[in-house]
């Protein structure tokens, strides 16, 4: 799976440590019709343990901790904050595999030539 045509992802920070990595990226287009993974092709070089999905445009941010003794094991939960402020636990749309995050924009994390910002950590 690739990007959508219309979305540019870069990363802007990544740091590397012997405890662990935290790299960021940003992203802004077209992306509504499609899921969109940011893997190694990216630079992605790890798989994260700890997912931040911040969309800056209508200020939505949800966080995801990967531990699969979460959510009766399914792990697809995470803490939703909306832009009044209110906090749910719910579906998180952040797929976390082998050094790959997909982002699924069913979930209603983007709309259409959002700006956004994805930090992930292990």
């Amino acid at each position: 799976m690739a990007l959508p045509s219309g979305m540019t992802l870069a990363k802007i920070s990544e740091n590397i440590g012997p405890t662990g990595a935290r790299t960021i990226f940003s992203g802004t287009g077209t992306y509504t019709a499609a899921n969109f993974p940011v893997s190694v092709a990216e630079g992605l070089g790890y798989t994260p343990n700890y997912v931040r999905f911040i969309n800056l445009t209508d200020r939505v941010t949800m966080e995801q901790f990967v531990d699969a003794a979460l959510d009766g094991g399914s792990n697809a939960k995470g803490l939703k904050q909306v832009a009044a402020g209110t906090g749910t636990y719910e579906a998180t749309g952040l797929v976390v595999t082998a050094k790959t995050v997909t982002v699924t924009v069913a979930t209603a994390l983007l709309t259409d030539n959002d700006d956004f910002i994805l930090i992930c950590e292990r």
